[in-house]
């Protein structure tokens, strides 16, 4: 099992809160799925399918727990919230799992035990504000073969 810790701080915060107020993009896993589809995409293959054929008001609040060049969470909001660095302009502001930026230890653990494939699975919104309401402290996904869990943790 491969637990990642999300520590609260304030670029958290700033991720929470714009996957709460703008409009959310479907992930490759909701481009598939036929009951989120607008009606003129039916019939569409998924080869087919682009972010427009999601209809925007059926998809669920979420923040996207991401495996590429390191294990974060990311706001799933249009437009993009954009980090705030002049190196690279266009880079999306992210929280990385603790252990788990680009080339660290914890990105090899959760190649173990998710394998070495990226994804981008949606994490439900409601779970992160309400541990922020609680006074979360640190955010804390378990990952095994079969299944996540997420759980928080508190001063």
């Amino acid at each position: 099992m491969a637990q990642l810790t999300f520590p609260v701080d304030e670029n958290l915060r700033r991720i929470v809160e714009h996957a709460a107020s703008n409009t959310p993009r479907p992930n490759f896993a909701q481009l598939a799925d036929p009951a989120l589809r607008r009606p003129e995409a039916e019939g569409k293959c998924l080869m087919q399918m682009r972010e427009e054929d999601v209809d925007p008001a059926k998809l669920p609040l979420s923040l996207w727990l991401v495996k590429d060049a390191g294990v974060y969470l990311m706001s799933p909001g249009t437009p993009g919230l954009l980090a705030e660095d002049p190196a690279a302009p266009h880079r999306h502001l992210v929280a990385y799992a603790r252990g788990c930026h680009p080339g660290q230890h914890g990105q090899q653990v959760m190649e173990d035990e998710a394998g070495g494939d990226d994804f981008v699975e949606a994490l439900n919104l409601g779970f992160f504000q309400s541990g922020l309401q609680a006074g979360a402290t640190a955010f804390v996904v378990e990952v095994t073969a079969t299944h996540w869990a997420l759980s928080y943790t508190q001063a």
